[in-house]
């Protein structure tokens, strides 16, 4: 799996025999908020919004990375 930004670059090597990888990366933090309501359930939703402020917007990029990943993971096999 490969994922990039403006200035990194990761790639994630695995053996096909034991699973499929994703990997992804998010890093704009001004786009957190904008991308909240599009891609969080609303469980996920409250769990942010309990959060102190200052660390809403690295989760929601964070479940937004993660789901990603899964996304890249197992697409091929369900497109």
């Amino acid at each position: 799996s490969v994922t990039h930004k403006r200035d990194l670059a990761l790639v994630l090597v695995g053996d096909a025999r034991h699973g499929d990888l994703g990997l992804d990366l998010e890093d704009d933090l001004r786009a957190a908020s904008v991308v909240a309501e599009k891609i969080l359930v609303p469980e996920e939703l409250d769990a942010v919004r309990a959060l102190h402020e200052a660390d809403r917007a690295s989760a929601i990029l964070m479940r937004f990375a993660f789901k990603e990943a899964v996304y890249k993971a197992v697409y091929p096999h369900v497109r």
